[in-house]
């Protein structure tokens, strides 16, 4: 699991904000692959303690359970804000919104060393208090029953779908046990 880093007294300002924005991503990262992983796997079973074991042990953690979300690749990210009304602004206006800032960067690191996998990134949604998922797998079945946001592209060619955690892992496979 990712580590919490302590500032030192030397570090400025600048410095002790940076090093608190980074324990907050990685506290998140964390928080979200065991509970990825109490979904995904049979509490108690050997595959669990397995990926217990592999997760406990990696400084990258999500990149553990890669293969768990196929045809996935999922990234993780603790946004300081977001708002619904982010999907309803102007495609000039929609790249300067957090939310999609952070998404055109997974989209462009999973184009460059992922390019068979679907870019996907989960999130925090504080307004209504649950963790969400923004991929761009517009050919994966939906989820029965589950609520999902979808934004199509200026040009009709391309669309973003936001799914709630829930509804992204009955795409997975999980079960309806609550998260």
């Amino acid at each position: 699991m990712k580590e919490r880093q302590e500032p030192s007294a030397f570090d400025n300002f600048e410095a002790f904000h940076k090093i608190r924005e980074g324990n907050r991503q990685n506290a998140y990262e964390n928080k979200i692959c065991r509970k990825l992983l109490k979904r995904l796997v049979t509490k108690n079973s050997p595959d669990c303690a397995y990926w217990e074991e592999r997760i406990l042990d990696s400084h990258e953690p999500l990149a553990e359970l890669q293969e768990l979300f196929y045809p996935f690749r999922l990234y993780s990210q603790r946004l300081q804000t977001w708002s619904i009304n982010d999907l309803l602004k102007a495609p000039s206006k929609l790249l300067k919104t957090p939310l999609w800032q952070e998404f055109a960067i997974v989209l462009d690191q999973c184009q460059r060393t992922h390019k068979d996998l679907v870019p996907a990134m989960i999130f925090y949604n504080s307004a209504i208090g649950q963790d969400m998922v923004i991929h761009v797998g517009e050919n994966v079945t939906p989820p029965d029953g589950h609520v999902r946001i979808v934004r199509t592209s200026s040009s009709g060619e391309g669309v973003v779908i936001i799914d709630t955690l829930e509804g992204f892992l009955k795409i997975l496979g999980a079960d309806d046990n609550e998260v």
